[in-house]
């Protein structure tokens, strides 16, 4: 499945991508991933546009704001063309010492310091080293900058801290030092807002079979050796919806999940069932989970014996003895739940999925796994067994 990025939809290609499907052009799954939208989206304009939600006005006006947007962009251009043309005319055959205070004459007048360097055919560093008569302006030129970037790496990733700040811009070309970036979201109310709310849904006092604690010794080395289970639930308008979920310890990848509006066993065996289906573990691997009823039950004891899974369970009341999936559900609510305000099962279902296996499998940095996204990591892994397993053939 391939990586989108959010964007807004103007009304006129929701409208025109609707009437695509009613006059039988293809299947809602089709269009969608002809034109690049996910087929829950496009199914929910279908909805919207037979109760008449879409007005025929706003799509004019939405088309007058694209043609006057359009236009302002380009005399933006027209006005940069002339001023890079003026700066070439009285920089011609100059010196570096004066190029790079051209440079900062242009970042003045609205041109990024990227494209000054360009025009004036200097590397950014050696605009910053030759121009030095006014370095506080130069820092704070930079710092213009920084910040711009900081407020974009923000826009996508509200809840990034400065750490995975920093590493999302080494990402993007852009070398900063972390504390530098820890100072400018502080000074510029940058930090996220943390949010923390609590609900209990662990039933320890039943009197079900209770595995002994296998994973406090164990320290994971590559896929599927450890899996970590837990529930969650999401707090909508009207009603609570749960959430079951199977971490791989090693990489953090959500393996398995499952929705319902009911917390028993049932919740539980969806969540194995399709973790075991997306990754075909062999017999030996531990599960590690609360002392719940949901994950003590004799049908779910059973599923995993038949699978050959070694069962594992935390002291009761100490939620730091599962701490990686709860650390998980501390990121699906701030980021995702929390962020976009869910309100009706119809919200979960067609947020949920995407976040998880989208953005938190193959898009969000893991400050555990040196910053990167779990499938990532695990590909990495795969490529290094690879390599040394040619290697050791080879000799």
């Amino acid at each position: 499945m391939s990586t989108r990025r959010y964007h807004r939809h103007s009304t006129e290609f929701k409208v025109r991508l609707v009437q695509s499907y009613l006059a039988g052009e293809g299947t809602i799954k089709e269009l969608a991933r002809q034109h690049g939208v996910y087929h829950s989206l496009l199914r929910q304009w279908v909805g919207k546009y037979r109760k008449g939600h879409f007005d025929e006005k706003e799509v004019v006006v939405e088309k007058v704001e694209e043609y006057e947007a359009r236009i302002a962009a380009l005399e933006r251009k027209v006005g940069q063309l002339t001023m890079e043309v003026d700066i070439l005319k009285k920089t011609s055959g100059a010196d570096i010492a004066a190029r790079s205070n051209s440079v900062r004459d242009l970042r003045a007048r609205g041109l990024p310091v990227v494209q000054g360097c360009k025009v004036m055919n200097l590397s950014r560093s050696t605009s910053y080293k030759g121009c030095k008569s006014k370095p506080r302006q130069i820092r704070e030129e930079q710092r213009a900058f920084l910040r711009a970037e900081i407020e974009e790496v923000l826009t996508e990733w509200p809840f990034y801290g400065y750490r995975r700040v920093t590493r999302e811009l080494r990402r993007r070309g852009i070398v900063a030092n972390h504390k530098r970036v820890a100072r400018i979201m502080r000074e510029e109310a940058l930090t996220p807002h943390r949010v923390r709310r609590f609900i209990t849904t662990t039933d320890s006092k039943h009197g079900d079979l209770v595995y002994p604690n296998l994973a406090g010794d164990i320290f994971p080395t590559g896929p599927n050796q450890l899996w970590v289970a837990d529930l969650a639930y999401i707090r909508l308008r009207k009603e609570f919806v749960f959430l079951a979920v199977l971490l791989d310890a090693w990489s953090r990848k959500v393996v398995g999940y499952a929705l319902s509006r009911y917390l028993d066993a049932r919740l539980t065996l969806a969540a194995l069932e399709a973790a075991v289906a997306s990754r075909c573990p062999g017999p030996g691997l531990i599960h590690h989970s609360d002392r719940g009823t949901q994950y003590a039950a004799k049908q779910y004891r059973e599923r995993l014996e038949a699978l050959g899974m070694n069962g594992s369970m935390g002291w009761t009341g100490n939620p730091y003895d599962n701490a990686k999936v709860e650390s998980f559900f501390k990121t699906l609510k701030q980021e995702e739940v929390y962020a976009f305000e869910y309100e009706t099962m119809q919200d979960v279902l067609e947020r949920l999925p995407t976040f998880l296996e989208e953005t938190y499998n193959r898009r969000r940095l893991h400050s555990s796994l040196g910053y990167v996204p779990p499938e990532e990591f695990e590909l990495v892994y795969a490529k290094t067994e690879v390599q040394i397993l040619e290697h050791c053939l080879s000799t």
